[in-house]
């Protein structure tokens, strides 16, 4: 903390006595605490708007503005990186691994399982494999994200859904080869 009293004692004038044992520096020494109080208040209230100091309540305001929410599980650390991770996918330009990165984040599908093919110039597809353990509400999720996600000017031509290592989903039929939605 600053020393507030040795601060104010030097913008007094010359001729006061100042010394440690005077009732001027006695007086002047007795607002301390109180200015390092309001010091700290001002610290918490500064840490408190930014993510890398923010906890609890004042966290879930930060993550309120990005429409993100804390799951159950989720201390403040993991909160905080989850924020953080998605600010950083969200200032990429639209490239490939920024698509898979963000419908990764926002679906809980692993990147791996994202398969973006550029068909032509600004047009590409993406093929989403899945199994028996996919949450068949992620696929209408990917539908409804693409638009907001994809770099302005391009096309998604198609998203399709493949196999995973053989596996189909109970609404999935094969057909000619290729997995669709029934």
């Amino acid at each position: 903390m600053a020393d507030y009293t040795t601060q104010m004692l030097d913008n007094l004038p010359g001729w006061w006595v100042k010394d440690i044992n005077s009732n001027n520096y006695k007086f002047v020494s007795s607002f301390e605490t109180s200015f390092d109080t309001v010091e700290n208040e001002i610290l918490e209230f500064k840490h408190g708007w930014q993510i890398n100091y923010a906890t609890g309540i004042d966290l879930d305001k930060i993550a309120e503005k990005y429409s993100l929410v804390r799951n159950k599980n989720d201390t403040d650390e993991s909160f905080r990186a989850k924020i953080k991770s998605y600010l950083l996918i969200f200032s990429g330009s639209g490239t490939d691994d920024d698509i898979k990165d963000i419908l990764s984040f926002y679906t809980g599908l692993e990147t791996t399982d994202i398969t973006i093919t550029q068909i032509r110039e600004m047009v590409f597809s993406i093929i989403i494999a899945v199994d028996s353990d996919t949450d068949e509400t992620i696929l209408n999720d990917v539908v409804n994200i693409v638009p907001d996600i994809k770099a302005a000017g391009t096309y998604v031509l198609e998203i399709d859904y493949a196999s995973k290592n053989n596996i189909f989903l109970t609404n999935l039929s094969e057909t000619n080869g290729a997995d669709k939605l029934n």
